[in-house]
């Protein structure tokens, strides 16, 4: 298994890969057959073999198939943490309105993996909302929320969306994962474009220009968007909707940055003279 792992490392370092993930969703049924004791040993020879070819090259470590808590525990208290550079989550839900406390508890999990390394961070290395399961507006807004939490967070390394484009003709019934209509953002050859491609571009703008900090309960989110520390623009994630405490000109916006009269339940509202960087 090293001498696999040492030739896919160096294949990755020449076609300029950062980051290495050790095995997928291991948490899953089928995707992992043995007992946590061999996994941990699999990362440790897996980050031996990787740092010995490239030490700067990232090893990610307990990767799961959605947020699996009790098996990401189970790693850290085995001691996986000390064969990775951080921990991989894949972030499917049916439960998004428990995104606060999923992201909390991974927070916790993470530190302790990390033993006081300030470089340990957690990585969401594929999340999506399946459609039909959600529609296609909840697919979008549930993409940006968990953007914008994970954004607002110190550990988070990065926030991967599943996927893009589809790379192969669709299916129209049944879930088939490289030809389901289900989470792409954009159809097989461009066939169509949905509000989630809309959303990531938005999201992707906010995200070149602001920092986040968020505060408040799960059903009453507010993110500060912050510009050198300071505040030029909010959003709130209220499911009961209801006004927005911003100043006067500010201009309001949903998800996918379509201008708003009145406010929904995830809403972006912009000053003025941040509007600039929007465009």
């Amino acid at each position: 298994f090293a001498d696999l792992v040492r030739w896919l490392a160096t294949a990755a370092r020449r076609a300029g890969v950062t980051h290495y993930e050790v095995w997928n969703e291991a948490s899953a049924l089928g995707h992992w057959s043995d007992d946590m004791a061999t996994l941990i040993e699999l990362h440790r020879v897996s980050y031996e073999t990787v740092k010995a070819v490239d030490p700067a090259m990232q090893v990610l470590g307990g990767c799961t198939h959605s947020w699996t808590f009790d098996f990401l525990r189970a790693f850290a208290e085995a001691g996986g943490g000390q064969h990775c550079d951080g921990l991989s989550v894949h972030g499917y839900t049916y439960q998004p309105e428990d995104y606060k406390d999923q992201f909390d508890q991974l927070d916790a999990i993470t530190r302790h993996c990390a033993n006081g390394r300030d470089s340990f961070k957690a990585y969401v290395t594929e999340i999506g909302f399946r459609y039909p399961a959600f529609s296609l507006e909840n697919q979008a807004k549930f993409l940006v929320l968990y953007t914008l939490e994970a954004a607002s967070r110190g550990n988070i390394g990065a926030m991967l969306w599943f996927r893009f484009t589809n790379p192969r003709q669709e299916i129209l019934s049944g879930y088939r994962q490289n030809s389901s209509t289900g989470y792409a953002l954009v159809g097989h050859g461009g066939s169509y474009c949905r509000p989630a491609l809309a959303a990531y571009r938005w999201t992707e703008r906010l995200l070149q220009h602001f920092d986040v900090v968020a505060e408040g309960p799960a059903n009453d989110r507010l993110y500060h968007l912050r510009i050198n520390g300071t505040p030029r623009a909010l959003a709130r994630f209220r499911p009961s909707g209801g006004p927005m405490p911003t100043a006067a000109g500010w201009r309001l916006f949903d998800a996918c940055g379509t201008p708003l009269e009145t406010p929904t339940d995830l809403t972006f509202a912009i000053a003025p003279d941040a509007l600039g960087l929007m465009s």
